[in-house]
């Protein structure tokens, strides 16, 4: 993955086979990035996708292992937030069939362009029953 900063506008480029969560991870790591960035929008392709529906107990688990096209995006990486991530993906398969929802695990397929807003916005979250929630104090 390589990354340029501008201002406050941030993109980043993943290759085939590259694990989105460790391009996240990365993100959060280096020293140029902000405190907090919020996702605007990518393209590219994942497989080997498992998304996620929380059905007030548990996650539960819907896997793609084939390149799925990726539609939409949103979410924030913030190095303070524990899990550091939230993403909800929005894929299509060849036939154009439409899926969604949180993102748990994938792989870049060909190729990923992400772009994000810089903040220095510190976000923390706190458990709230069987969730971890944004708090505002």
């Amino acid at each position: 993955m390589q990354f340029r900063i501008e201002g406050n506008l941030i993109l980043a480029v993943g290759k085939d086979g590259e694990d989105f969560l460790e391009i996240a991870s990365r993100l959060k790591e280096a020293k140029q990035t902000p405190q907090t960035m919020l996702v605007l929008s990518a393209t590219g392709m994942l497989r080997k996708v498992k998304l996620g529906y929380w059905d007030g107990e548990k996650y539960q688990e819907h896997n793609f292992p084939q390149p799925m096209e990726l539609l939409g995006i949103s979410g924030f990486i913030s190095r303070e937030a524990e899990p550091f991530y939230h993403f909800h993906l929005t894929l299509a398969d060849r036939e154009g069939r439409v899926w969604g929802g949180h993102f748990l695990q994938g792989e870049v397929c060909n190729a990923l362009e992400l772009f994000l807003m810089g903040s220095s916005m510190k976000i923390k979250r706190a458990p709230v029953g069987k969730l971890k929630l944004i708090t505002l104090e």
